[in-house]
């Protein structure tokens, strides 16, 4: 029910794969970077609030020496994907981050439910849209409608809220974002491909044909708070007493 980035090519483990995850050498993994543009590089493993990323436009002029520089630096774990073009309604509050969403999905009494959805943004010239790298958050409706305050939180105890983009303008209040009742359905079949793990934290976009798209799955530090704080209620409403329970 959605479609994921174009692999150019991964690392795992420190062993290289083509889009097809069939293993290659490094040199020819190297070769397949250099015969693409717009890129993105990212790790995979044991990381968050975006970084590492790194944004390749041409890597031809970067040449073959720089780019092996810049892999090494990921260590084993990380993937090249070719850049997504975001649908114009996500990208009116900032053209320069891929805004996204943030679905929490989980398992309580044989039941797939979800935490309330939240909206990343990011600011002006930023490439990416992470609280902890300075973008805003905003609490979504389950009808892709926005709630009227979005927040500035980053690290500490910031208290800094807007009703609009402070670099576009854009009004949040009852703003519709496209495809929210799908990727609320995409990301409960996700889930139900990983077996044995109660809660997944989903990074969602929407590109510019109208294709929900999965940017990645957070399995570990599922940054439970935000939700919270932008929604002004707890994670998981009239499921807490079961999760207690569960937990206990």
């Amino acid at each position: 029910g959605c479609v994921v980035p174009k692999m150019v090519c991964m690392c795992s483990g420190g062993h290289f794969y083509n889009d097809k995850r069939m293993l290659i050498t490094r040199e020819n993994a190297i070769k397949l970077v250099l015969e693409n543009n717009n890129l993105i590089v990212k790790p995979t493993a044991d990381s968050s609030s975006g970084e590492g990323i790194t944004f390749i436009d041409n890597p031809q002029q970067l040449g073959k020496q720089e780019l092996e520089t810049i892999l090494n630096t990921l260590g084993a774990n990380f993937v090249v994907q070719k850049r997504i073009i975001a649908h114009p309604d996500f990208a009116a509050f900032n053209a320069s981050s891929i805004n996204t969403i943030r679905i929490i999905t989980y398992i309580t009494n044989g039941e797939m439910h979800h935490v309330p959805i939240a909206f990343r943004i990011g600011r002006k010239n930023k490439t990416v849209d992470n609280i902890h790298a300075g973008g805003l958050v905003v609490g979504v409706r389950d009808d892709g409608t926005l709630l009227p305050m979005a927040y500035e939180l980053g690290y500490g105890d910031k208290t800094v809220k807007y009703s609009q983009h402070p670099d576009s303008n854009v009004v949040f209040d009852n703003y519709k974002l496209p495809c929210i009742p799908e990727i609320i359905k995409s990301a409960y079949a996700a889930h139900r491909r990983l077996v044995n793990i109660g809660i997944v934290s989903w990074d969602f976009t929407v590109d510019n044909e109208n294709n929900p798209v999965l940017i990645e799955a957070n399995i570990r530090g599922q940054s439970i708070w935000f939700p919270q704080i932008v929604h002004g209620k707890g994670a998981f409403g009239e499921h807490t007493k079961d999760i207690i329970e569960m937990i206990k």
